[in-house]
């Protein structure tokens, strides 16, 4: 029987897909022997990640230095050395602050709860002013409400302290990093080539601008988000110190962390903001939000644009969509990984994509 060259293609694809299948079995039936690859990856992932993110921030003064002639491992000391000092200032003047405030807001959840518990009393003394509908179910709700903050005011602030503590541990761990840092930064610059040798001789031809396009994107998603998050981060600062909210630095140093998560960010930094706000005066909560606002309207319509240009390229609905398949696959890390790796795997999609129609005009 004739098979035609078609038939086989597709054939050869159909048994790929198989094995490929057989293959992701066979390692589930014997995930347990990975187990410990995978402790040591989990070990090493965040530091890793973490030199990367530092190393791309970074470059651009290394690159200046270099070009000045000064050799690289001096050009690495001369950026520790002004990192260091810069760190030192911070910690001199903003330090204690921030350290006061962390102490004070972990402290002050219990006597939140306490307050919301009197408020809610206090409202439920004056339930004859309420509509009928409230007043017939204000006492279940009452009961449920005093129940619910009695038995989690404890379990948040345990929390809380364990989110510090683990902070705590995280800075402990990522010990390794300057390490690492240094010598990333000192030969980072040695990498493609070493890279392009892993490419079929056929492709090598097309590999820089591969590389060169990863990198890029790589470079300006983080450089980008990071001084995207600085300035929300000092804009949250400035509105929450103009209208005297507690813990002002704190809640603006979340909002400045959570906004690398897109669009969940910012609403997750306006919880805290606002339920502190709310126990100050309920007007105050309204100014938060206000705050966020602005903050985040600034943000989306002149920094973004302005910032992150559009290298990525990719829309908003994408986004969305990535970040609720992402969330229900890895979790955290899944929202925070999911934009920028589809954005490479957007990238090597293109150059293949590009090289099939070179190949295929030949």
């Amino acid at each position: 029987m004739y098979i035609s060259k078609r038939e086989k293609t597709w054939a050869k694809k159909l048994v790929l897909a198989i094995l490929v299948l057989l293959a992701i079995y066979l390692l589930r039936q014997v995930a347990f022997v990975f187990i410990p690859l995978i402790q040591f990856l989990s070990a090493i992932f965040i530091p890793f990640v973490l030199t990367g993110v530092l190393y791309y921030l970074l470059r651009p003064l290394m690159r200046r230095l270099r070009k000045w002639k000064i050799p690289s491992g001096v050009a690495v000391l001369i950026i520790y050395l002004i990192l260091g000092s810069l760190l030192s200032v911070l910690i001199y003047f903003a330090g204690p602050t921030l350290n006061r405030q962390v102490v004070n807001l972990i402290d002050g959840i219990p006597e939140m709860a306490s307050d919301m518990k009197d408020q809610f009393q206090s409202l439920e003394k004056q339930q004859a002013l309420l509509p009928q509908f409230v007043q017939e179910r204000l006492p279940d709700w009452m009961a449920k409400l005093q129940s619910g903050l009695e038995q989690h005011a404890g379990h948040i602030t345990d929390q809380m302290i364990g989110i510090f503590n683990w902070l705590g541990n995280l800075i402990f761990m990522l010990g390794i990093v300057p390490f690492t840092l240094y010598y990333v930064l000192k030969d980072g610059h040695r990498l493609q080539p070493k890279l392009i040798k892993l490419f079929p001789r056929s492709l090598r031809g097309q590999a820089p601008k591969l590389l060169d396009d990863l990198d890029s994107t790589i470079a300006s998603y983080i450089l980008g988000q990071a001084l995207v998050s600085l300035c929300v981060g000092t804009m949250l600062f400035i509105g929450y110190w103009l209208i005297g909210l507690d813990y002002a630095v704190v809640l603006a140093l979340i909002g400045l962390l959570l906004n690398v998560v897109p669009f969940l960010g910012p609403i997750l930094a306006a919880i805290p903001a606002v339920i502190v706000a709310f126990f100050q005066s309920p007007m105050l909560a309204l100014y938060v939000i206000i705050i966020m606002v602005i903050a985040q309207q600034i943000e989306g319509n002149l920094i973004s644009p302005q910032v992150m240009g559009r290298t990525l390229d990719i829309h908003p609905l994408t986004i969305l969509t990535l970040l609720l398949a992402a969330s229900s696959v890895a979790g955290l890390w899944g929202i925070l990984f999911a934009v920028p790796a589809y954005a490479l795997v957007k990238v090597i999609v293109q150059h293949s994509l590009r090289i099939y129609r070179i190949k295929a005009q030949e």
